[in-house]
């Protein structure tokens, strides 16, 4: 992607400069962590997900769209992950995709909220994602974020 030219001379207090940032998978993981029987922790990962970030001036004109690939699924257990994309519990074949579009982003240099709607085939509820992202740690902000073509937020 070609570099993004910043010319605001404003600060926004924001850890990331305004503009859209799209998420470099390389150095991104969508994981997840449950319970299995009450007695194990199974650590898991989605290989394939879309993430874009549009930074304005204020975290109040900021939005984030995340878009997670069901398929993608790996709990370094072949049976397993064949088992959870069945039509038995994510029944990917009906519902291929996560998807996630905030409606409030607020916070402060070390504290950020997330607020927005998650989709799961055709059911959307409220959702409040955690994250160990760039916008948490503004110091690795270059290496969980590429930018892309700025653009306004919509």
């Amino acid at each position: 992607m070609a570099a993004m030219t910043n010319t605001d001379t404003t600060t926004t207090g924001l850890p990331l400069a305004p503009g859209h940032w799209t998420l470099d998978p390389t150095h991104s993981e969508v994981g997840f962590t449950i319970r299995h029987l009450g007695i194990s922790k199974v650590r898991g990962r989605f290989t394939r997900f879309d993430v874009d970030l549009v930074v304005g001036a204020t975290a109040a004109e900021s939005s984030l769209r995340a878009v997670v690939h069901l398929a993608s699924i790996d709990t370094a257990n072949t049976d397993r992950d064949d088992h959870v994309r069945s039509a038995e519990l994510l029944d990917v074949a009906r519902r291929p995709t996560i998807a996630f579009a905030s409606t409030r982003i607020a916070g402060d240099a070390a504290d950020w909220q997330v607020e927005g709607d998650l989709t799961i085939g055709d059911v959307t509820r409220p959702a409040s994602p955690t994250s160990s992202s760039a916008a948490s740690r503004p110091t690795r902000s270059t290496a969980a974020a590429t930018p892309g073509s700025r653009h306004a937020a919509r």
